[in-house]
């Protein structure tokens, strides 16, 4: 063994070795245009850096990251039935109904810190999309004295009504869009789930 006192010397015959950090996987909404990789820093560390010189790295997903769903999160309003091809957007705490008909009272509550920040903005629009069908929704922020898990006492909701479709009966996506001053985009179309249209009761039940 080298009495030599400098450990960088004593371990210089070891090999090198090399930390990859995984890929950051994207769940785009649909019409929602998400670049990968949008946060400051190399994507791989280095695989000539030594072990003993990395640093740990987090990376922190950007605000478009932030707001795309999460898969597998759990939703608390609604049921297995609004799955589609994507997540519900990480802004969407959940909706009701999930089935109805057009005329009817639509209304969704949301969540995290993008709502203060998007309603500070001036001339701030909200627009719910249910298949191309796009309608203007009221915001309110309410307080309720019942905490719901996530979320606690505070209430960020959406109110629409359904528009008609281009179908009867079956399922159509739903998303949001949010518009700012002179109707500018701040987000666009994030996925919220499925709607389920199905006849009203004024229909004769012979029709069903």
């Amino acid at each position: 063994m080298s009495d030599d006192p400098n450990p960088l010397h004593r371990n210089s015959h070891l090999h090198q070795q090399s930390l990859t950090v995984a890929p950051l996987y994207q769940y785009a909404s649909p019409g929602y245009d998400v670049r990968d990789y949008e946060s400051p820093g190399p994507r791989f560390q280095d695989a000539a850096t030594p072990r003993s010189m990395h640093t740990p790295v987090q990376r922190l997903g950007t605000s478009k990251d932030m707001m795309l769903g999460t898969p597998g999160r759990q939703t608390h309003m609604n049921t297995p039935l609004v799955s589609g091809p994507y997540p519900m957007s990480n802004v969407i705490y959940g909706y009701r109904p999930e089935s109805g008909w057009p005329g009817v009272l639509f209304q969704v509550f949301m969540q995290g810190p993008f709502i203060q920040n998007w309603q500070r903005l001036k001339e701030v629009e909200y627009w719910i999309t249910f298949e191309g069908q796009e309608v203007k929704a009221v915001f309110y922020e309410l307080d309720s004295q019942i905490p719901l898990p996530d979320i606690g006492t505070k209430r960020f909701v959406l109110q629409c009504i359904i528009p008609q479709a281009n179908t009867e009966m079956g399922r159509v996506p739903v998303t949001l869009s949010v518009q700012g001053l002179g109707g500018k985009s701040v987000v666009q179309s994030l996925f919220m789930g499925y709607f389920h249209y199905k006849p009203n009761g004024l229909v004769p039940p012979k029709l069903f």
